[in-house]
C-alpha cells in the first residue's frame, strides 16, 4: 500500500473500508495534494472517507472556533474533490446504532 507523506495529509476513514478504495482515494489526493479528496457512493458524499491536506488545519480551527463541526461543512469550504467509489457501498452504510454494527 501507498504511504502518505508524514505531515502532509491526514486520512480520515471510518472501519469497514478497503484497502484499494483508500489506495484511490490516495492517488487521488496526489494529483492536487493542496485540496483534500473524499469518497462518494450512489451520489452521496462521505466526508469522513477522505485524504485531507494538513495545512487546512488553520480552517478547521476556525470553523471549530465557530462551534461548527459539520464535516461535510469543512470538506465543501475547503474544495474537497469527491472521489466515485461505486464498488464500496457496504462501507459508507450508516452505522448509527448499537445493532447497525452487527450488520
Amino acid at each position: 500500500m501507498t504511504e502518505i507523506a508524514p505531515k502532509k495529509a491526514c486520512a480520515l476513514l471510518l472501519a469497514r473500508i478497503q484497502p484499494e478504495v483508500f489506495e484511490r482515494l490516495l492517488i487521488a489526493w496526489r494529483q492536487q495534494p493542496d485540496l483534500p479528496v473524499t469518497a462518494q457512493c450512489n451520489g452521496r458524499s462521505h466526508p469522513l472517507h477522505g485524504i485531507y491536506p494538513v495545512s487546512l488545519a488553520n480552517l478547521l480551527e476556525t470553523q471549530l472556533r465557530d462551534d461548527n463541526r459539520r464535516v461535510m461543512v469543512f470538506a465543501e469550504t475547503a474544495g474537497a474533490k469527491t472521489l466515485d467509489c461505486p464498488d464500496a457501498a457496504e462501507a459508507f452504510k450508516n452505522r448509527n446504532r448499537p445493532e447497525d454494527l452487527m450488520s
